[in-house]
């Protein structure tokens, strides 16, 4: 009789803990990963959040912004996610959470990186955490570009808790894509267990994007809170 998949995984990465993850347990691993990661966004869904973003412009400008999202709201109206360190947001600040597409809005994205979960390669293997590289994916405007392999990723997996800490993907080499040159395309995410289910704790990038006429490039690092699950956070 096979247990179910998350009992079997936590079982062998108890035992792993104490010897080499083996090729099956690594295999199930990589089954977990994909589980875990494309249920995220569909999490953050569920629940309300908040979030303080520190964004760099060029020019190195700095603001502020905290926001709060509720799922009550009606989707893709900017009552869903509004600014809430006062007043109604100016027409400068309106059109910044709007370029920040939230998790119902993915297909939106123009530029966006996913993880390739078969090519997932354990590289180093510590006593609590599993680390993998792999091959991102790259989608422009909702479709697979080959240019994804203009970058590298590299995970972390928590051994002991059976969850993803963090992803890192990194532009290797410049590119041009939608009317603008990519200099520097650099994206970090950490994430926690809460109350059974993956969330994401940070957000970063770090973007140099540009052509003749427009300076799109910006830094974003961006703090996850969930007021109502709090209490639950282990």
């Amino acid at each position: 009789m096979r247990w179910p998949t998350c009992v079997s995984i936590a079982f062998c990465l108890l035992l792993g803990a104490a010897s080499n993850a083996t090729a099956w347990q690594i295999d199930e691993v990589r089954l977990l990963v994909a589980e875990q990661y494309e249920a995220v966004d569909d999490n953050m869904l569920r629940y309300r959040y908040q979030t303080l973003a520190t964004i760099v412009r060029p020019g190195k400008e700095t603001v502020e912004q905290v926001t709060d999202f509720d799922p009550n709201r009606e989707p893709g109206t900017k009552e869903q996610l509004i600014l809430v360190d006062g007043g109604e947001p100016d027409a400068d600040s309106l059109r910044e959470f709007r370029r920040r597409p939230q998790p119902d809005e993915r297909e939106e994205q123009r530029i966006r990186l996913t993880i390739q979960y078969d090519t997932l390669e354990l590289i180093e293997e510590q006593e609590h955490q599993l680390v993998f590289r792999f091959q991102p994916g790259l989608q422009v405007n909702g479709r697979e570009d080959s240019d994804g392999d203009k970058f590298t990723g590299r995970l972390v997996f928590n051994r002991r808790n059976s969850h993803i800490e963090r992803v890192e993907m990194n532009a290797t080499e410049e590119f041009s894509k939608l009317l603008f040159r990519i200099r520097q395309f650099d994206v970090l995410e950490k994430f926690y267990w809460l109350d059974g289910r993956l969330l994401r704790q940070t957000y970063y990038h770090d973007m140099d994007l540009r052509n003749a006429l427009i300076n799109a490039s910006n830094e974003i690092t961006m703090t996850f809170e969930y007021p109502d699950l709090q209490l639950a956070k282990h």
